[in-house]
């Protein structure tokens, strides 16, 4: 039998020796997502060189896989879940730049201008994110309510639920679809071969435990507040690809944990 294939952050790129990175690449093992390729495209230097060094310099060096969107996007066409990322892996022939190996390579304006677009794009996306965080509190008023030690106690019963099926599949049902999401899938049908499921589990997941570390998170977050609710929100996705999957590689202890509860038989590197 094949070993499972693990979605990789950047975490695990950044920390991991070479040799790991590219024995994964030759197993067939290594996904990215396109959370990964934009962390990774958008670092600073010597971050963004050093992570690119780390792959195979070939066609190909690792299997690029849809992002939580297009998952989502299939399973209401088709009405099924869409299973492990790598069932549906992007059928391309591509390399790397060479340049992103270098540390004195400039993007080229037109991919700079995408680049541009897309970081101000993810600063209304942590705006919504913190919006989400703040709920925390109306949906799990336990954990939120009483003695230090009662809501701690709290938050350790809901998370040892929310590892399990149904009460994600119950509070799945009590949510209103938003207008231009027609149709939607049936709670019945649902399980976490689907990503509409991981994607709720990984969103009950963080807005607890953020909630619970941070209180009440001004929506326009400043500084280094901003910056650590846009790295849970880009953590949120690589979990919820890995969850789907059965594997993640990452040496993010916020993520490692919270993966760990979802997927104890999971594989984690």
């Amino acid at each position: 039998m094949a070993e499972t294939a693990v979605m990789l952050d950047k975490s695990f790129v950044q920390g991991a020796k070479p040799d790991d990175v590219q024995s994964l690449c030759r197993e067939n093992r290594a996904l990215m997502p396109d959370v990964l390729f934009f962390e990774m495209l958008s670092s600073e230097e010597p971050g963004r060189s050093r992570c690119f060094a780390k792959f195979p310099q070939v066609e190909n060096p690792v299997i690029v896989v849809p992002n939580v969107g297009e998952l989502l996007r299939y399973e209401f066409e088709h009405r099924r879940g869409s299973g492990p990322p790598s069932a549906h892996a992007k059928e391309i022939r591509y390399r790397f730049n060479p340049g992103l190996i270098r540390a004195d390579y400039k993007l080229p304006p037109e991919a700079q201008s995408v680049l541009d677009t897309e970081l101000h794009r993810l600063e209304g996306e942590v705006v919504s994110f913190i919006q989400m965080v703040n709920t925390a509190p109306r949906v799990f008023p336990d954990a939120f309510t009483g003695t230090t030690e009662s809501r701690a106690e709290a938050k350790r019963q809901i998370e040892a639920e929310l590892a399990t099926p149904e009460p994600v599949i119950r509070l799945y049902s009590q949510l209103i679809p938003p207008p231009d999401f027609r149709n939607p899938p049936n709670p019945g049908d649902i399980d976490p071969s689907w990503t509409l499921f991981r994607s709720l589990q990984v969103k009950l997941f963080a807005t607890l435990d953020l909630a619970f570390r941070y209180g009440p998170i001004p929506e326009v977050a400043n500084g280094e507040l901003h910056t650590k609710m846009e790295h849970y929100m880009l953590d949120a996705q690589y979990a919820m690809l890995g969850a789907l999957e059965g594997g993640l590689a990452s040496r993010d202890k916020w993520m490692r944990g919270m993966w760990q509860k979802m997927c104890p038989t999971g594989v984690l590197m």
